[in-house]
């Protein structure tokens, strides 16, 4: 009963790959290019049927030949006309199919990758943190497009395959039904062992694809600019090699093992289909020897047996590899049912296609003020058992300054991602005027502005880096080179042989490669200039930048954040200064809050932290340096001074 159960969703598994695949197609194609990938179809018909034509024509020239010198070629030529003129039509079908067939599966190359691409864009953040998922749509996106022209290349060889079987075996049929019967029996130990054999490789693949994007992560270690420098000083180049080697051994020798297997079986396979050819041919040369046929017979059979026991391998492989590879049609479709950020809201999720600006209402539907409020939240990572916040509650009016410190793994940059509306907590509410985030998501994307810690570095110009901070709105250059000119980015400009113009990074031709400290000053940049913005986030906005810049930005902290809610999280205590409130994290909780003055004289957590931090800079001041330290020292001093003056 589990042995029908399982081939009964196996076939609906058939079937539901083949009618998604078709529809997929007929999404991307038109009905013109359908028609002509399809051509090749005619050309099983065709193409068997040749063997009729050899048939008479050999027929013809044995008879030539027994008559002697004074017989007629005519009919004899006839046939050979016929045969030729078959020939040059199904080559001729054969290249314009597999032109229409290369064409259209370009285009479904790119249509598949906008799809999914699409869909990356809108569905929620949770999916991202789960492995499994994460190495779905990994292996979605780097197959589907090439499994799916695969796909319907074996619907399509399905078809015409049953063509030339059902034609060859009547053709075949007509001059012995016996060995026709013989011929499609030597067929079924090689079609077995391919059933097999592709859904090993198919399993090999899939367990060992974590081993083939760890090769590929180390073929981008070794290539890539950001490693070259750590690279050649420490002398890693052997001992990354070292580790891409065990990994390409490993799967060699998996890959061999499997290679083994089944190439003695494969061989005994095509020995079992090569006697049963043999059987037929003889069978037909003692009907040739009794008078019952004549020399043409037996070049029908020999054709018309090859050609059946290839369509008939052909039918089967086919089957099987839609079943295997119609997998990978399943886990797309999983992905296709993701949950996007806009199912809850029902409103449409921002997304820009070709360049287009998305569209925007009018200016009233944006409030002028925005209380967000925590609701004894909770959250837990999927596939995690530590739960990263707990039962966390507090209100942040709008034009308060926030500053969130604590520890790693205190739950800091989770409580931004929950804010910014990425993830739904697990219990409680994150609200935005009242209304859930879940349903406020146009409002969130509009209002509030963040530069996160792990910011992107977009190969594009200057410009375009900032700009992209804000597409709801069209920006002037002169818009753009004041937002600059608050987080610091300007004063590198001049130097950029283009401007703002200039395109980064090393992907495209003329591009420059900035600094740490020059692309994240373009980050801050592209939270500055959001004009809307009634919430501006700042993670870490000084990890990367030089004491000098560090101590401007937090000079320039109140111009640069005006009116608007700022959340400022930090690891430099002294920057808590600038702040209203204190929010002190500490394992998932929210245990301390108030002003700086307020948390030092209550002498928790934070008082604790801000000491073992003055001690750190005592302790780098009394320290012996050298002379090319002295830069260092005062920039250190500087910035401690800048941020604590009062």
């Amino acid at each position: 009963m589990a042995d029908q159960l399982a081939v009964e969703r196996k076939r609906a598994g058939i079937y539901r790959t083949m009618v998604t695949s078709f529809r997929l197609v007929r999404e991307a194609a038109s009905a013109k290019e359908l028609l002509l990938t399809n051509l090749g179809l005619a050309t099983g018909v065709i193409g068997t049927f040749v063997a009729v034509f050899e048939k008479n024509f050999f027929n013809e020239a044995a008879r030539i030949v027994g008559a002697g010198p004074g017989a007629s070629f005519r009919h004899a030529l006839e046939w050979l006309a016929l045969w030729i003129g078959i020939v040059v039509v199904t080559h001729v079908l054969t290249i314009a199919s597999g032109r229409a067939n290369n064409a259209l599966w370009s285009k479904m190359q790119y249509y598949i990758q906008e799809k999914l691409m699409i869909q990356i864009s809108r569905i929620r953040m949770e999916y991202f943190a789960s492995t499994e998922t994460y190495r779905k749509f990994e292996w979605v996106k780097n197959e589907l497009s090439q499994k799916l022209s695969q796909i319907m290349r074996a619907i399509f060889g399905i078809l015409f395959s049953a063509i030339q079987l059902v034609s060859a075996a009547l053709i075949l049929a007509t001059d012995s039904w016996l060995i026709a019967l013989i011929v499609l029996a030597g067929c079924v130990p090689a079609i077995l062992l391919k059933q097999r054999q592709t859904e090993a490789n198919y399993y090999h693949e899939q367990q060992n694809s974590h081993e083939l994007r760890y090769q590929t992560y180390i073929s981008w270690v070794m290539f890539k600019r950001p490693y070259m420098k750590e690279m050649r000083f420490n002398n890693l180049y052997d001992y990354v090699k070292e580790r891409y080697d065990e990994s390409v051994t490993e799967l060699y020798r998996t890959r061999i093992r499997l290679i083994k297997k089944f190439t003695l079986f494969n061989g005994g396979a095509q020995l079992v289909s090569l006697a049963t050819i043999g059987i037929a041919l003889v069978l037909i040369s003692f009907d040739i020897y009794r008078g019952l046929a004549g020399i043409g017979s037996f070049m029908l059979v020999y054709s018309t047996s090859r050609i059946m026991q290839s369509a008939f391998q052909g039918l089967f492989e086919h089957v099987v590899l839609i079943g295997t590879d119609g997998r990978f049609i399943d886990d797309y479709d999983d992905i296709m049912k993701f949950r996007r950020y806009s199912d809850e809201s029902g409103s449409t999720e921002t997304l820009v296609s070709g360049g287009k600006l998305p569209e925007r209402s009018a200016e009233a539907a944006i409030p002028s003020s925005i209380d967000i409020e925590f609701r004894n939240v909770c959250f837990t990572y999927p596939e995690t058992d530590r739960q990263i916040l707990k039962d966390v509650s507090v209100t942040i009016r709008q034009g308060e300054k926030i500053a969130i410190v604590g520890e790693n793994g205190s739950g800091k940059s989770t409580f931004i991602s929950l804010l910014c509306g990425m993830y739904e907590p697990d219990a409680g509410q994150v609200l935005y005027n009242g209304v859930p985030a879940s349903e406020n998501q146009e409002l969130i994307k509009r209002t509030v502005s963040c530069t996160f810690q792990m910011f992107g570095r977009y190969a594009m110009s200057v410009a375009d880096n900032i700009r992209i901070g804000d597409l709801f709105r069209e920006y002037s250059d002169d818009e753009i080179r004041e937002a600059a000119a608050l987080s610091g980015a300007g004063e590198f400009f001049p130097r950029l042989h283009s401007g703002i113009h200039t395109p980064l990074g090393n992907y495209t031709a003329g591009g420059v490669e900035l600094s740490g400290g020059e692309w994240q000053k373009i980050a801050i940049a592209r939270a500055i200039l959001k004009r809307d913005a009634r919430v501006l986030i700042l993670d870490e906005p000084t990890a990367a930048l030089d004491p000098m810049a560090e101590a401007k930005l937090y000079e320039d902290f109140h111009k640069i954040t005006g009116d608007r809610t700022t959340i400022l999280i930090s690891h430099r205590l002294g920057a808590t200064r600038l702040a209203d409130r204190i929010l002190v994290f500490h394992q998932g909780k929210i245990v301390e809050e108030g002003s700086h003055e307020e948390l030092i004289a209550l002498g928790g957590l934070y008082a604790e932290m801000c000491r073992a931090q003055a001690q750190r800079y005592a302790a780098f001041i009394l320290t012996p340096f050298r002379e090319r330290d002295i830069f260092k020292l005062h920039s250190r001093i500087f910035v401690y001074i800048q941020v604590n003056k009062s």
